[in-house]
């Protein structure tokens, strides 16, 4: 059997703040994981159950107590001159990133991380344009002070100053934090376009969120009190993890919970249906089976 490495890994990796101290506190206890090339993986926990403690290791922005973080096999943090490499690989877009906007123009902020990896003006044109659109910024917003923006677009231009410096891992931590309606949908249509594109993203989601989560992830990890209480098929935790979930204070999105309880009551609603456009594709299917439409 051939042994394929996966793009992240971690091992026993732990982190202790304040270690040694009368208040340490473990964040992070003994996380064993793996994220292949192309997943898009939620991670869900209440505060403080060590979501953004995990993925500041993945870029070494903070580094392990013990334990390792490999990057194609590789230990990130036993080299510091490979440390740049890894940072350009793995782009990190923190919560309210739209709070580091900074120039004049979109184009110019965007511009702002590939000139500074030393990429040409012709390439950094190109990348600037492709994230841009990959986003959902036409040309008419280049032009534009990134203040100007609503705060929807405001978070997707800061998502795209990420996006061209090319990394071949995004982490989104509380992506939606803060919109309203309207801009948690754009967010979340982008980062499913992401997703879905030919050559798709590695992404991974941290968010307190269930609704986010359905919609976007296709694998979910729950974390709580520093551990991986569980991983697997997002469909799946939600379905048939729900005692659990509850049991940490997590809630099942709405709409799986219905489907779930609709099943025990013999409706047949199948398995995986977590979000309100499946739910009705079922009610209409099965209300047509039935004859009542």
């Amino acid at each position: 059997m051939t042994n394929i490495t996966p793009f992240i890994e971690t091992r026993a990796l732990t982190h202790i703040y304040n270690e040694g101290a009368s208040f340490e506190k473990t964040a992070l206890d003994n996380i064993n994981l793996k994220i292949e090339y192309g997943e898009c993986v939620g991670i869900i926990g209440h505060t403080g159950s060590g979501k953004s403690t995990l993925i500041q290791h993945l870029n070494a922005l903070l580094k392990p107590t013990s334990g390792q973080v490999l990057v194609d096999g590789l230990d990130i943090n036993a080299d510091k001159k490979a440390l740049k490499k890894i940072r350009e690989r793995i782009g990190l877009v923190f919560q309210y990133p739209e709070h580091q906007l900074f120039d004049l123009t979109v184009y110019k902020d965007v511009s702002f991380g590939p000139l500074n990896m030393g990429i040409s003006k012709e390439e950094t044109d190109v990348r600037v344009r492709e994230s841009l659109r990959q986003v959902g910024l036409s040309e008419e917003f280049y032009e534009k002070s990134p203040f100007e923006l609503s705060g929807g677009q405001k978070r997707r231009a800061a998502i795209a100053g990420v996006l061209a410096m090319r990394p071949e891992l995004l982490i989104l931590d509380e992506p939606t934090a803060g919109l309203d309606r309207r801009g948690r949908d754009e967010i979340l249509n982008h980062i499913k376009a992401l997703r879905d594109e030919k050559n798709r993203q590695t992404i991974i989601l941290v968010t307190h969120s269930m609704e986010d989560i359905a919609r976007v992830t296709s694998r979910l990890m729950v974390m709580s009190h520093g551990k991986i209480v569980c991983d697997g098929v997002s469909a799946e935790v939600f379905d048939r993890k729900a005692e659990l979930l509850e049991s940490i204070g997590l809630a099942v999105p709405q709409i799986a919970e219905l489907a779930r309880r609709l099943r025990e009551k013999g409706v047949g609603i199948p398995e995986g249906v977590m979000t309100s456009g499946p739910a009705a594709e079922a009610l209409f299917k099965l209300a047509n089976e039935k004859g009542l439409i």
